[in-house]
């Protein structure tokens, strides 16, 4: 590619326990985003493990996490991990439920549809083109 700098990879945490979501995540990550190095855990503890051990620049969840709800753990991630967009993928469209998480420190909340993820990777672009 002439005239254009590597890129650094960018550090993607997904954490989603149905393995075809998180396929369908990583898919697209890889597609729009390479260089990008990316981690799937079907946990929340889990995803503490790794980005404890991780400078990431974004983390993809959905609320529930195998058998932890993000609710549980959102105050703690955003007293250790402040400054990290974390973008709430769900399939439950509750508006209460958005605004709640957005203001326990959620960066985003969407809902899983076709059209979301048709826009995902625009959406994805204001935080992993940085």
């Amino acid at each position: 590619m002439k005239g254009q700098e590597a890129k650094r990879p960018r550090y993607v945490l997904v954490m989603e326990e149905n393995p075809a979501h998180a396929e369908l995540l990583t898919e697209i990550l890889d597609r729009h985003f390479s260089p990008v190095i990316i981690h799937t855990v079907d946990t929340i503890t889990a995803g503490f493990d790794f980005l404890s051990q991780t400078v990431y620049d974004l983390v993809l969840t959905d609320i529930v996490v195998g058998t932890d709800l993000l609710s549980e753990h959102l105050k703690e991630m955003r007293r250790r991990f402040k400054e990290l967009p974390l973008i709430v993928i769900t399939g439950r469209g509750d508006e209460s439920l958005a605004a709640q998480l957005i203001r326990r420190g959620a960066t985003e909340y969407l809902v899983k549809t076709r059209e979301t993820l048709e826009t995902l990777p625009h959406i994805l672009e204001r935080y992993l083109s940085k």
